[in-house]
């Protein structure tokens, strides 16, 4: 991940806007996932994603549903090897990127 890429910086400001963030990166133990940890709250949760293994893939998903007790509105970005899913019922701010969305 690039510590200083749109995704890194996008996931920082969602967190600090009190939206809970779910960050997967190809290396989660990575400089990039480190500094996410340090840098975010503990609304950030930093994952290892690879996109091409469905095992991966189904772990995240499993892990944010349990996180999140599945209750729905969330919003996804991709950003090269990051993504973002935040609950907009946490987050004010997140109306607008709604707005936006749809």
């Amino acid at each position: 991940m690039n510590v200083t890429g749109f995704g890194h910086v996008l996931a920082l400001h969602l967190d600090r806007l009190g939206a809970t963030v779910f960050a997967g990166c190809l290396h989660a133990k990575g400089p990039g996932a480190v500094k996410l940890k340090e840098g975010g709250s503990g609304r950030m949760h930093v994952m290892q994603l690879d996109v091409t293994s469905d095992e991966q893939v189904a772990h995240c998903a499993e892990y944010v549903v349990r996180v999140t007790n599945n209750s729905g509105k969330w919003h996804l970005v991709l950003c090269y090897v990051l993504f973002i899913l935040c609950d907009c019922d946490s987050c004010s701010r997140c109306s607008s990127l709604q707005k936006t969305l749809n």
